[in-house]
């Protein structure tokens, strides 16, 4: 006769979610598509801060008001959505990503939506910079933390997301 016992422990198999079918990507792949992407958004915003005077004053030791970097950080924002929007919305990627084999996905390794997922990892990442003196500590905090075992930064846990290699 077989025992039915309440206070026995689960005889079912748990499965791991960390390692779900995907590879995360490496450290230096995240670092080469940031780069990239970096230099992707230098084409725009260089010439857009040089036209709208935001080098003036610089020679003499005078940095941009917090206003003009506001503005020019919400620009920037939009122009890379912009530039990215399709990639991202279709295969989590940007431009630096796509060069790198690597894509956005949620922490269960399903696609990451563009408005759930993607558009608040890199509001975070992208407007923290700008407050006022915590702002660099934040960006720094944001960016050391892939350091941990899960290669994930900061922008990578508010977003709910992992960056996985092909």
């Amino acid at each position: 006769m077989e025992e039915n016992n309440i206070y026995a422990a689960p005889q079912a198999e748990v499965l791991d979610e960390v390692n779900i079918n995907y590879n995360l990507a490496s450290r230096g792949q995240r670092f080469v598509g940031s780069f990239v992407d970096g230099l992707v958004m230098l084409c725009v915003t260089l010439p857009l801060m040089y036209f709208t005077g935001g080098f003036d004053g610089l020679s003499e030791g005078h940095q941009p008001s917090f206003a003009y970097t506001a503005v020019m950080t919400i620009i920037s924002f939009v122009v890379f959505i912009g530039i990215n929007f399709k990639f991202l919305k279709d295969d989590g990627q940007t431009i630096g990503k796509k060069a790198v084999k690597t894509k956005i996905v949620t922490n269960d390794g399903e696609p990451a939506s563009f408005g759930g997922h993607i558009l608040k990892r890199y509001a975070f990442y992208n407007f923290i910079s700008v407050i006022p003196v915590a702002g660099q500590i934040l960006s720094l905090i944001n960016a050391v933390i892939i350091f941990g075992s899960a290669k994930r930064c900061g922008h990578d846990y508010i977003g709910g997301t992992k960056v996985v290699a092909l």
